[in-house]
């Protein structure tokens, strides 16, 4: 694993190194989640109580099962910083970090780049993160890389996606359901619970408004991983919003060959409706109509 240790020089002469973590390390991560606030091991682990030997175990043995956790060594060694990728069943990874209070600022985004490099060298596309929404400094962390948000049930929870080479993500390898892309929507979509009733999977991207970092590629040059990934699209920006009117008519200019739900011509109320009717579509049967809907082109 020597390809995977880095070097980082740091003032007075010192050194940072980054490597990935041995069961020798298990002492270290135990005094490096010790030096956590309460406040931090609840964003972190979601409980005020320090995860056992047996977690940070876990988290080791990514390092002989595809995937990879790091850990951050002072020249005088301490681990002052963790985090790691392990693979999901569904072919994206999910990543996790830890960063003590006096090292916070540039060391996260730092062990997040090694870890997309990596993860991305090792031909996974996508990681995610789950995340609690008031965990602002992880967040915005995810934010500097154009994230998307899978569609959970728990409001308190973002559960983020983020592409290893840059730009947006796009979905899983592998398919479980019919796939729903909400476009121009930062958060859990309002009917989310009716697509998953209806069979689909939800993503919500936060399309080319102020939360969204980078270009959309959509309106940039056409093609959009999560789009060309979708077998239904949904248009959520209200229509005031001045990227409303951009992103349909990019949908008209290019094609989409899937329906495009315009929410904001449709209304909430019948959403339903429309889910049913493009699922209809997106599994080649006879269904609902609409006139809101973009059909395939």
């Amino acid at each position: 694993m020597t390809d995977r240790v880095t070097n980082v020089p740091l003032p007075e002469g010192h050194t940072l190194t980054v490597r990935p973590a041995t069961t020798g390390d298990i002492d270290g991560l135990m005094a490096l989640y010790d030096s956590l606030s309460n406040e931090d091991r609840h964003l972190r682990f979601f409980t005020l109580t320090r995860p056992r030997r047996q977690v940070m175990e876990h988290f080791i043995e990514a390092n002989y099962k595809h995937g990879l956790w790091l850990v951050a060594v002072t020249d005088g060694g301490e681990i002052v910083a963790d985090g790691g990728y392990t693979r999901l069943p569904d072919g994206d990874a999910e990543f996790a970090l830890t960063v003590r209070k006096d090292w916070r600022g540039w060391l996260g985004p730092f062990l997040l780049d090694l870890l997309l490099h990596d993860a991305g060298e090792h031909d996974i596309d996508n990681l995610r993160a789950i995340v609690l929404r008031e965990n602002r400094p992880m967040m915005r962390l995810i934010e500097r890389h154009g994230y998307a948000c899978i569609d959970q049930p728990d409001w308190a929870i973002v559960e983020a996606t983020v592409s290893t080479h840059g730009g947006r993500p796009g979905w899983p390898p592998v398919r479980a359901n019919r796939r729903l892309l909400v476009e121009s929507c930062s958060g859990r979509w309002h009917a989310d619970i009716e697509a998953w009733h209806a069979g689909w999977d939800v993503i919500t991207c936060p399309g080319p408004g102020v939360h969204s970092v980078g270009a959309c590629p959509l309106l940039e040059d056409g093609r959009c991983p999560l789009v060309d990934g979708a077998d239904a699209v949904v248009v959520a920006a209200h229509p005031n919003d001045p990227h409303h009117d951009a992103l349909m008519a990019a949908h008209r200019d290019v094609g989409t060959a899937v329906p495009v739900i315009d929410e904001a011509e449709a209304g909430p109320e019948d959403v339903s409706t429309l889910l049913q009717g493009a699922a209809a579509r997106a599994t080649g049967q006879a269904g609902v109509t609409d006139s809101n809907a973009t059909p395939a082109a």
